[in-house]
């Protein structure tokens, strides 16, 4: 159930009770058992906010600026969307500015080559996309068989386990906090 209360003042506390109750319920000696109050201030005026703001309920109901990388574009916005190609982790609330994936690594290359195992090295790629918390994903592949690596954090890996006299093919991905929403990481 539910009702909409008009008519309220701004700037104004209000105590709001409601009270299950049936025909009896004026008899009741225990009536405030069934009572469930909740205490609301008017001041959370979301009208208030321009386009580029939203309303923050967490801090009084004020205007802030949107996060950088991302826009609200109607007055009154309780959240600010990220931009295109920006992202939030699932753990980031609004007031957290939109982050994009990393660049790729620089430099790939192989340091050593045993008949079953290569150790490999990069450098950290140019840009973070905003975020600290970078990491890699490997995949290598002979033929039709891919192999995948996650959540490598440094800048150096040894491969084991290869067949020798084999070619495979080796990527090295740079990913962050947002990466796995971005449609373009391959």
């Amino acid at each position: 159930t539910h009702y909409t209360l008009t008519g309220l003042s701004p700037q104004t506390n209000y105590t709001i009770s409601v009270i299950s109750m049936n025909g009896v319920s004026d008899q009741d000696p225990n009536i405030n058992n069934r009572t469930s109050t909740i205490i609301i201030n008017t001041s959370s005026d979301t009208s208030a906010c321009v386009a580029g703001e939203y309303t923050s309920l967490q801090d009084n109901g004020e205007c802030i600026v949107c996060p950088e990388n991302s826009y609200s574009p109607d007055a009154g916005a309780l959240s600010c969307d990220c931009l295109h190609g920006y992202y939030r982790a699932e753990n980031e609330g609004v007031n957290t500015e939109c982050t994009t994936s990393p660049t790729a690594p620089l430099d790939l290359e192989w340091n050593d080559i045993q008949s079953d195992s290569i150790s490999i090295s990069w450098s950290p790629p140019s840009g973070t996309g905003g975020r600290t918390d970078l990491y890699y994903t490997i995949t290598y592949t002979n033929g039709g068989i891919t192999n995948e690596i996650n959540n490598v954090t440094t800048t150096h890996y040894t491969l084991t386990g290869l067949s020798p006299q084999t070619n495979y093919t080796i990527s090295v991905i740079s990913m962050n906090g947002v990466s796995d929403q971005d449609p373009n990481i391959n």
